[in-house]
């Protein structure tokens, strides 16, 4: 496998030149010039490797890729890689076992779980829509639990007035539901 040292070089008519690795140490060990350089692998064994001078964002961007393939590399050997619908037995009869047969729970609550969260979803744009009085009726009655009558009593006003308030907000809340 050979390797390929490329820098900029204007004099070049196509701005690169190739270097030995002699060159290319000296170059990168030069404190007064910063150099930044991606090592480009082939991608089959025995192609050759490239290493090019490039900026220092690219270099930046070029070393984050580098690092998470590294990150992810070192997850896969530990861990055995399943495809969720690849076939993982190859039966006579043709009924094979998938990684979603493994995986499934037949126990799951999954669409319970997702209905309460657009049902969820709704009642806050629907709490979002109430005026301050019901917002406050609201809590009082179901929250914090008074009674119509004490609540009534608290803002001055007959149990009767609650009462109404209270049918009129149920109903505006059945509309949603």
């Amino acid at each position: 496998m050979s390797t390929v040292y490329l820098i900029k070089d204007m004099t070049h008519i196509d701005g690169w030149k190739s270097i030995t690795r002699t060159k290319f140490l000296e170059v990168i060990r030069d404190k007064v010039t910063p150099h930044y350089f991606m090592k480009l692998p082939g991608q089959l064994a025995g192609d050759t490797t490239i290493v090019i001078e490039c900026n220092q964002e690219q270099y930046g961007k070029w070393k984050q890729q580098r690092d998470h393939t590294a990150y992810l590399s070192s997850f896969s050997s530990k861990h055995l890689t399943m495809s969720y619908n690849a076939p993982l037995t190859n039966n006579s009869d043709g009924d094979d076992l998938v990684g979603e047969d493994v995986l499934a729970d037949e126990n799951s609550r999954d669409e319970e779980v997702a209905i309460q969260f657009i049902l969820l979803e709704q009642l806050d744009s629907v709490l979002s829509t109430l005026s301050t009085t019901e917002t406050d009726l609201l809590n009082a009655l179901y929250f914090e639990e008074t009674s119509a009558a004490e609540y009534a009593r608290r803002k001055g006003i007959s149990q009767q007035a609650i009462s109404k308030a209270h049918r009129r907000l149920l109903d505006k809340l059945r509309k949603f539901f």
